[in-house]
């Protein structure tokens, strides 16, 4: 009877899934060696496969978190008991609540923003949803209610949001639960149940308060009641994973030493001081100088802090309190909570070089920022907007941050107008100001070396007007006409990467990433084993009073350690050659279309001038001077060089270590951590190096047109960086000027994206 159960369960659900037979094709069993046929299941019904392998009974286990190690008291005291941790969750919160968010409708394929914009002004759902998101609960604003949920999320990764209704079944407000009450439960399979199936169950004193029948009515939370949305669900788990979770045990230590830190400061049984009294003095009038010496300071001072007198006048005055107990171990705490929670630690490090800071910091946000506004915005559409309010017509999200740095906005405004990108009365509005009434604020225009023209007037692209080609010859009589060359086009821009050069510079930070790796592992670990040596020969306290025998020893051990930039200037000279020639090309064209010039000719000329220029610059990028016959030597002076910024950085960590007293161990993790291994510093390396050396070839060809006479250097805007602004201050210059040592384009900074204009050309009036 129960086989024929079984068999009846199995045909009824063979076309969901159908168990393989037992039986491979081509095994014997009795053959030598064979690899056997597979033991048969013990009870194979044949109707799905388990998500993973739960234990039996799981929904038997009520309590939130009961079946796995760390519970959610844990989660949420270990997250208040550490300063560092709350800090983090607080500014992940205060960087989401500043992010300003918008209702709107849907784009379809295909349609333009004006569209857009006229099917948002006449659709209602967005005034529904906005009202419904200003006050989600009836009680916070929007700002706060994120933050509640945020604060479920960060710590237990358990956000919940359960649906409050109508006796209509309208939707009236969203309000949230702890995530710490409540209990998902599984199917059969492992799965979520669906509806009607109970989902969750709310545990509250320890007791299951829903799913759990009351007369007539069953209070129950399904999957369409509740909305359960944890960030890191993991298949073999009911539980999310949050980033308190990921590093509790980090998360414990810091709680720990923070309890020892403050355990220094206000308990111990170890006097402030050990204050010697003369010898002939008795036990009797010690102890009653103690005790006028302790009342004077008695409010001032905690018991702890005051002197003990002794009876050994010969003795020092004797402090017996450490330094501030400060080292390694907190820079280490900051990174891995830091990480965790994908904030920049910028702010809280001590930085041995802070050249890219800054940068790095900008980039941490950004990355770390966008995966949670991409969850809170899957959340609200997905669970709220289309599945509780039956609404697919609208959307929630974030709007794009704006630049908190006015002269950065102001920046970005100015290439939007130069480029005829957007109007002034779109940027005006887009910055919360009034459109302006003029014809000209609603007129696209670009910015030329003639001034501001429309972007209909602009000139024309080489070869595209009457004029270009073959000329008419001159009429007799008349006298031959000037011919005044299309010079408005023609200049040159830092950052304005052709496709082959920026694959180059992709491949090159690519490969520079991975040598920069490489050397950090090499370095690190080589410092580390010198230094240990270098502690042992010589006391702490003497390198202290030497300082000039310190950096000799350091300067020594320097030169010791492995570096290896030859290597590095293999891999950087054919993408910087890459980059040269593809300048060189843009030059040229530019040339021959624009004012005449030999395509060939000037080829010919700028190609091998512009390679051997990055060759050069590869080795000297590296500290070394290319040699005529190919060789490379140690250059004496090395400039921009990022072989000494590497270490010079090494050399400032060594010191800190010596004067810090820190242990190899130690000095192996800050070096390590340090910011010229970085990836984000070397695609700055790539990018700035790939820049000027498309930028130099491009010049290259310029040159050897022997057409372009003057240009000028061009900023982006008005306050830009002082070193740029003082090139464009001096006006149109002779081609070929040196603005400063090993700057002849543009190209002085990192991302740097000025441009050479040209303002006089050979042949032109």
């Amino acid at each position: 009877m129960a086989l024929d159960l079984i068999k009846t369960v199995t045909d009824a659900f063979s076309p969901i899934f159908r168990p393989a037979g037992n039986l491979i094709e081509g095994i014997q069993p009795g053959s030598w060696a064979s690899a056997q046929n597979p033991i048969r299941p013990t009870l194979q019904l044949g109707v799905g496969m388990r998500q993973w392998d739960f234990t039996p009974g799981i929904n038997l286990q009520f309590t939130p978190r009961g079946d796995v190690a760390i519970k959610f008291p844990q989660l949420w005291n270990v997250s208040n008991s550490f300063d560092l941790c709350r800090l983090m969750i607080e500014t992940r919160k205060d960087q989401i609540v500043n992010r300003p968010w918008v209702i709107r409708v849907k784009a379809l394929p295909g349609e333009t923003k004006k569209d857009v914009a006229a099917r948002q002004a006449k659709n209602p759902n967005i005034a529904k949803v906005t009202d419904l998101l200003k006050f989600p609960d009836g009680v916070h604003s929007f700002d706060i209610w994120i933050r509640m949920w945020l604060e479920q999320l960060l710590v237990f990764d358990a956000p919940c949001i359960y649906p409050v209704r109508s006796v209509t079944g309208e939707l009236i407000s969203l309000r949230l639960i702890s995530g710490a009450t409540i209990t998902p439960l599984l199917d059969q399979f492992g799965f979520i149940p669906q509806p009607p199936d109970p989902a969750y169950q709310q545990i509250i004193l320890g007791i299951p308060t829903s799913n759990i029948a009351a007369s007539a009515a069953e209070k129950k939370y399904t999957v369409d009641q509740l909305i359960y949305s944890p960030r890191n669900p993991r298949v073999d788990s009911r539980w999310g994973f949050s980033p308190v979770e990921q590093i509790i045990t980090t998360l414990s230590i810091g709680a720990n030493r923070q309890r020892f830190l403050l355990d220094f400061y206000v308990s111990g049984n170890v006097p402030e001081g050990l204050l010697p009294m003369p010898e002939t003095w008795t036990a009797q009038q010690i102890k009653d100088f103690q005790k006028w010496f302790d009342a004077m300071l008695a409010g001032n001072l905690g018991k702890r802090r005051r002197m003990i007198m002794i009876p050994d006048a010969k003795r020092e005055v004797t402090m017996t309190k450490q330094e501030a107990l400060t080292d390694v171990t907190d820079d280490y705490l900051i990174r891995v909570v830091a990480y965790a929670f994908s904030i920049s630690p910028q702010n809280l490090i001590k930085q041995v070089n802070r050249g890219t800071a800054k940068e790095s910091s900008d980039v941490a946000q950004i990355e770390g920022l966008e995966p949670y506004l991409k969850h809170i915005e899957n959340t609200m559409n997905g669970q709220v907007i289309e599945r509780q309010l039956r609404i697919d017509d609208v959307e929630f999200a974030f709007q794009d941050e704006r630049e908190m740095d006015p002269l950065k906005q102001a920046q970005t405004d100015q290439i939007y107008l130069q480029t005829g990108t957007y109007t002034r009365n779109e940027i005006r509005e887009a910055r919360g100001d009034d459109p302006r009434p003029e014809k000209a604020a609603n007129e696209l225009t670009v910015i030329t070396a003639t001034g501001v023209v429309s972007i209909d007037q602009a000139p024309e692209e080489p070869g595209s007007g009457p004029g270009d080609g073959d000329d008419e010859p001159p009429t007799p009589g008349r006298s031959t006409p000037v011919k005044v060359k299309k010079i408005a086009t023609i200049r040159a821009q830092a950052g304005s990467f052709t496709p082959r050069t920026r694959q180059a510079k992709s491949d090159f930070a690519r490969q520079l990433n991975k040598f920069l790796a490489s050397q950090r592992d090499r370095i690190a670990t080589g410092a580390s084993q010198r230094f240990a040596a270098l502690k042992a020969a010589v006391p702490r306290g003497n390198m202290a009073k030497d300082t000039e025998e310190r950096d000799r020893r350091l300067s020594e051990l320097i030169a010791l350690l492995g570096w290896d930039y030859e290597t590095l200037y293999g891999i950087s000279r054919p993408y910087l050659e890459i980059a040269a020639e593809e300048g060189a090309h843009a030059g040229a064209y530019q040339a021959a279309a624009n004012l005449g010039a030999s395509l060939p000719g000037t080829l010919a000329d700028a190609i091998p001038k512009a390679k051997q220029a990055a060759a050069d610059r590869a080795a000297q990028m590296v500290g070394f001077d290319l040699e005529d016959d190919g060789s490379l030597t140690e250059s004496l002076t090395p400039k921009w060089a990022i072989s000494t910024t590497a270490k010079d950085d090494v050399l400032a960590t060594l010191k800190q270590g010596l004067d810090e007293g820190w242990t190899p161990q130690q000095l192996e993790s800050v070096l390590q951590a340090s910011v010229v291994w970085t990836p984000d510093h070397g695609e700055l390396i790539a990018d700035n190096e790939i820049s000027r050396q498309q930028e130099g070839g491009h010049i290259t060809s310029w040159l050897a047109s022997g057409k372009v006479l003057e240009y000028v250097w061009t900023v982006m805007d008005l306050g830009c960086c002082p070193l740029c602004a003082s090139f464009a201050a001096l006006g149109p210059v002779k081609a070929g000027y040196q603005f400063a040592p090993m700057i002849y384009t543009p190209g002085a900074h990192p991302f740097c994206r000025c441009w050479l204009t040209v303002t006089k050309v050979a042949g032109a009036q």
